[in-house]
């Protein structure tokens, strides 16, 4: 970026002292040319709403202007789209357009979208082509407006150089978008599809998505779970699919709908005695599942560092030992955990966590994501904080101490002392 801020001092600096000079018009036409080598590759790298440049401060070109130079010069167009290596389309969320009433956010956030929609549009029509396209995102509104992006959109966005994929608030997913990654996209690495909370649908049959997980086999994340909508995906996320993941070599991050114990045990009995550890490069798994579950999920993912639970679907009997179950997995770093109403957290259930999970830093465990359940604290009592303290590492300090003092909202059978959290403070502090 430091070459583009000094070029406009440069240009002035010749343009004045050549002024005079025959060919001073070839001299100008030389400085441009060298301008734009220089300052576009920087400027135009991304091109995503209110989103700062990588490694720079000035904030990227809109879709929107980029759709207004293709009108008026389609060549001078592709020229910068040729440059552009990050598109998001939709920008920000929701909650950016934020004002008195919800009617005028909603219209306020309708407006930007359609502006951009239209934009979007009238790209493929003069020809576009995005050589060095690598991170495309897609973010629709999930409130009830008609959509943009379909399939014959995004074809002209597919390119062999694509990495990164996500697309949320999709109304539809059927298996020519699997079809068309596998064909167009085998540098991807990241693929994120989440339909529509409210009415999105999966039409993909078993068949074209394992053929795009085969095919794909250097995915290094795939995250196909999405909140309140999980029922869309249960019809062909089988044990089969599960096992082709299982395969993969390069899969790190991986975000599933709610997984059945029964499909689990019946990966673990297809290994049969096969050496290799499935799933052994992956790092965080985030899904919903039972506590008795969790010792299959162990058998096949002990080496998990990250751990996301969302139990809000579970039945609440089948969550109360979740915190007992996760302590198996002794090299976790990060746990989160979304409880359903009425579920609770014990006491012994937490040391035991700390004292098998030494590396934990990250923990969550009070109010999910929605703000709309809270677990009871039972069998947390003055006599368990020291252990507590001692028991886990100096990083999740902060973590212990949010759970204690309420910041995430626990609702307590029998509140601890403020004595006692004074000391659980004062113990951290001399260790």
């Amino acid at each position: 970026m430091h070459h583009a801020l000094h070029l406009p001092e440069i240009v002035g600096e010749i343009v004045e002292k050549n002024s005079s000079v025959p060919g001073y018009l070839h001299t100008c036409l030389l400085i441009n040319t060298l301008f734009f080598q220089c300052a576009a590759p920087i400027l135009w790298t991304s091109c995503a709403p209110g989103i700062e440049s990588e490694g720079s401060n000035h904030v990227t070109p809109d879709i929107r202007h980029l759709a207004h130079i293709a009108r008026v010069d389609a060549q001078r167009g592709q020229r910068y789209a040729n440059l552009i290596r990050r598109l998001m389309f939709g920008g920000k969320g929701f909650e950016h357009y934020m004002s008195e009433t919800v009617s005028e956010t909603r219209r306020m956030y309708e407006t930007r979208y359609h502006d951009g929609s239209v934009s979007h549009a009238s790209l493929p029509m003069v020809g576009f082509e995005w050589k060095q396209l690598v991170d495309l995102e897609i973010k629709e509104p999930s409130f009830g407006i008609e959509t943009f992006m379909d399939m014959e959109r995004l074809l002209p966005y597919l390119v062999p150089r694509l990495r990164r994929l996500e697309w949320s608030g999709c109304r539809g997913v059927d298996e020519g978008i699997f079809s068309a990654l596998q064909v167009k996209c085998p540098a991807l690495k990241s693929l994120v599809l989440k339909p529509n909370c409210w009415n999105g649908t999966f039409d993909a049959t078993r068949e074209a998505v394992e053929g795009f997980l085969v095919k794909n086999s250097g995915m290094e994340h795939l995250d196909v779970r999405t909140d309140g909508a999980g029922h869309v995906w249960r019809r062909v996320w089988t044990k089969d699919l599960l096992k082709v993941l299982s395969g993969h070599s390069n899969l790190r991050t991986v975000s599933l709908p709610d997984i059945e114990d029964s499909s689990i045990k019946e990966l673990i009995q297809s290994q049969g005695g096969e050496c290799r550890t499935p799933f052994f490069a992956l790092q965080h798994l985030c899904t919903g599942l039972s506590a008795s579950t969790l010792p299959s999920l162990h058998r096949i993912t002990p080496q998990l560092s990250a751990l996301t639970l969302d139990l809000r679907a579970i039945d609440l009997p089948a969550t109360m030992s979740v915190l007992f179950h996760a302590s198996a997995f002794t090299q976790l770093s990060s746990l989160i955990i979304h409880f359903p109403g009425e579920a609770e957290i014990h006491g012994t259930d937490l040391i035991r966590l700390f004292q098998n999970c030494p590396s934990l830093s990250h923990l969550s465990i009070g109010k999910d994501q929605t703000h709309l359940h809270q677990p009871w604290a039972r069998g947390l009592v003055d006599s368990d904080f020291e252990v507590l303290a001692r028991s886990a590492v100096q990083s999740c300090y902060q973590s212990i101490r949010s759970v204690f003092r309420g910041e995430l909202d626990l609702i307590w059978y029998s509140e601890p002392s403020r004595t006692d959290l004074i000391d659980l403070v004062m113990i951290w502090e001399v260790n």
